[in-house]
């Protein structure tokens, strides 16, 4: 499987610390409202992310 050429990118970063917000509110047993929110953040920094990533590998073959 072709690895992302923005693996290490800031947005990656940032990812990485919203999933640990995701499972520190999970774990903690925060209000649902909190988990659900830490969640939605989670899902949209995961698109930005996977955009981003569609955008360069286009580019590089193309």
């Amino acid at each position: 499987m072709k690895k992302y050429l923005c693996e290490k990118s800031k947005l990656y970063d940032e990812i990485e610390k919203a999933r640990e917000c995701l499972y520190k509110s999970i774990e903690e047993n925060d209000d649902k409202d909190r988990i659900l929110l830490n969640s939605e953040i989670l899902d949209k920094l995961i698109v930005d992310y996977l955009k981003v990533c569609n955008k360069i590998n286009e580019k590089s073959l193309g």
